[in-house]
């Protein structure tokens, strides 16, 4: 599908399953995606250095690949895109400091939250390691809750030690753990005001 108007005709027949976009594409037809529904997923291609284009993805949930693309990497988007959906976000997401935190026993950090989910900062070395659904424990608040990954994407700008960020979203928590989750929320230092390390 090459123009807006293609992709509009797709959508009103449902004949797919999920999204692949060019991101210029997108930006000039990006009405469309209100027709797909919360759970259809998109990965939108673009190049390493749109800053503008991968921070659009990430607001909408989508998964971010950069050019040159493999057929293998697609097949991968596709299958993970898939299995995980697109859900709705219920609830903003406020940026926070850097807080140290573990994606399955491997080191991370927080960058944004919300009742609903969480942004991460992981090596890049790690990013295979990720898993479709894990657990991440927060040592300074003494919080752990599950989680399902739903998106993983390169920063739009380098970052001292190369990393990827991963945006999860909470699954099958108790009722006690969603409470300390929501205080961790709530009282979580914002950017810039917090005193922990700042390296992996």
């Amino acid at each position: 599908m090459i123009d807006a108007e293609s992709i509009g005709r797709q959508l009103e027949s449902g004949g797919f399953e999920v999204l692949i976009a060019d991101a210029d594409l997108l930006r000039s037809a990006s009405s469309m995606l209100r027709m797909l529904g919360p759970n259809r997923p998109v990965i939108v291609i673009g190049e390493a250095d749109d800053v503008a284009a991968m921070t659009d993805a990430q607001r909408r949930d989508a998964s971010y690949m950069s050019r040159p693309v493999t057929q293998d990497e697609i097949g991968l988007a596709v299958t993970l895109a898939l299995a995980e959906g697109r859900p709705a976000r219920r609830h903003r997401r406020q940026p926070v400091a850097r807080i140290p935190a573990t994606v399955h026993e491997i080191p991370s950090y927080m960058l944004d939250v919300s009742y609903d989910g969480i942004r991460l900062e992981i090596l890049e070395q790690h990013r295979g390691a990720i898993p479709p659904f894990f657990r991440v424990q927060v040592p300074m608040f003494r919080v752990g809750v599950h989680v399902q990954r739903v998106w993983v994407c390169t920063p739009p700008t380098p970052q001292p030690k190369r990393s990827v960020w991963c945006g999860v979203a909470l699954r099958q928590n108790t009722e006690s753990v969603t409470g300390l989750w929501r205080s961790l929320v709530d009282h979580a230092p914002t950017s810039g005001g917090f005193w922990g390390e700042t390296g992996y």
